[in-house]
């Protein structure tokens, strides 16, 4: 029971900042659209480029197309996977975003149970999602 409960406040914490609205940057935009092409095309592309000087051919055409080679990779296909399963971009970035706030929780829970008592363990593995919220902000 207690390893269920242990990512409980942190995870109220992020909905009820986060709710299902996502923030959105450059950076954001550029991963989402490599998602949504990995959903819709089975490839990793985007239409943004890095750089203007390649986004036209040497003719002036423009390139719709660009391979994704941003790092990271893995958000983009989590995002896709989140699609696949029927979800649409925003709650994909949420659970996304929740599944890697909860797997650190899970992994300092079973630490702090190995060197910690019971009670605190749970404690200690709380407070740590609620430091990885904080400064994800």
């Amino acid at each position: 029971m207690q390893t269920a409960l242990a990512p409980a406040p942190g995870l109220v914490l992020f909905v009820a900042v986060v709710g299902t609205q996502i923030g959105v940057g450059s950076d954001s935009v550029y991963y989402l659209t490599a998602a949504e092409s990995l959903h819709a095309m089975g490839r990793l592309v985007t239409p943004i480029t890095t750089h203007a000087a390649i986004q036209f051919t040497a003719d002036g055409t423009l390139i719709g197309e660009h391979p994704f080679v941003t790092w990271p990779p893995g958000f983009p296909m989590a995002l896709a996977l989140g699609r696949a399963f029927g979800l649409d971009i925003e709650l994909a970035v949420v659970a996304v975003n929740m599944v890697a706030l909860t797997a650190p929780t899970f992994a300092s829970l079973q630490i702090a149970r190995t060197v910690l008592p019971a009670g605190w363990a749970a404690l200690v593995a709380s407070d740590i999602t609620d430091l990885f919220l904080r400064r994800s902000r």
